[in-house]
């Protein structure tokens, strides 16, 4: 039997680690679901202030902003297959997009991904 307790302890965790890539141990479903929601953020990145794909990143922008869930791959779902606060992020990504607007940098804090506890 399993000891409960040994689920509190601390590990350490060192940076290449926590920010690398994902464990090969991902399921390779999961590794597709990460991999559209770094593409949705690299795109929001790469178009947000350009003409030519703003078309795109509008897109992004309401996938993100959408709460359905009926499709596999809509955002809420990746989020909380992935373990991640949806409301975190969609919030982050307001206070990035009004930066990215002329807003004062200084005022906007930077977006930190967290893990939702439990996920």
């Amino acid at each position: 039997m399993r000891d409960n307790l040994s689920d509190l302890e601390a590990e350490a965790v060192l940076p290449p680690q926590f920010f690398g890539r994902p464990p090969l141990t991902f399921q390779p479903e999961k590794r597709l679901m990460l991999a559209v929601f770094e593409d949705a953020l690299a795109t929001l990145d790469a178009y947000a202030q350009h003409g030519r794909g703003r078309h795109l990143a509008r897109e992004v922008e309401r996938w993100v902003a959408s709460t359905d869930t009926s499709w596999p791959f809509a955002f809420q779902n990746i989020c909380d297959t992935l373990g991640v606060d949806a409301g975190c992020i969609r919030a982050g990504l307001i206070r990035w997009r009004r930066r990215q607007d002329g807003g004062d940098p200084s005022a906007v804090p930077r977006l930190h991904l967290r893990r939702r506890a439990g996920g």
